[in-house]
């Protein structure tokens, strides 16, 4: 069994938009992140 999974790059990252100190569960699509 083979799948591909399509990856679509952004051009500026919104990592300095994150508040690391109140991440709410689930609420945050992160790299590690894929929909099955």
């Amino acid at each position: 069994m083979s799948n591909q999974i399509k990856i679509t790059r952004i051009k500026e990252s919104n990592i300095s938009k994150l508040d690391f100190d109140n991440i709410p569960l689930g609420t945050t699509f992160t790299d590690h992140m894929f929909m099955c």
